[in-house]
């Protein structure tokens, strides 16, 4: 019997070292099949891995490639 759907999104949460949590998404970021990312996610998803949830202040700060900073008029 073929699946007749499977879960897009894949989290792993880990309450004793947050910075070590992680995710996935089956169908990229976006979910549309016509931008090239759709699959990027796929490899992890097959291999059960995730791409990193950075939650602690010092652990963003290390990682940020570029801020948007909004402000009220």
């Amino acid at each position: 019997m073929n699946p007749m759907g499977v879960p897009t999104a894949r989290v792993t949460m880990d309450v004793g070292a947050w910075d070590e949590s992680r995710f996935v998404v089956l169908g990229g970021q976006s979910g549309n099949p016509f931008l090239p990312q759709y699959a990027d996610q796929v490899p992890l998803w097959e291999r059960g891995e995730g791409l990193p949830i950075f939650i602690s202040e010092s652990r963003v700060e290390e990682v940020v490639a570029h801020r948007l900073t909004l402000e009220p008029a």
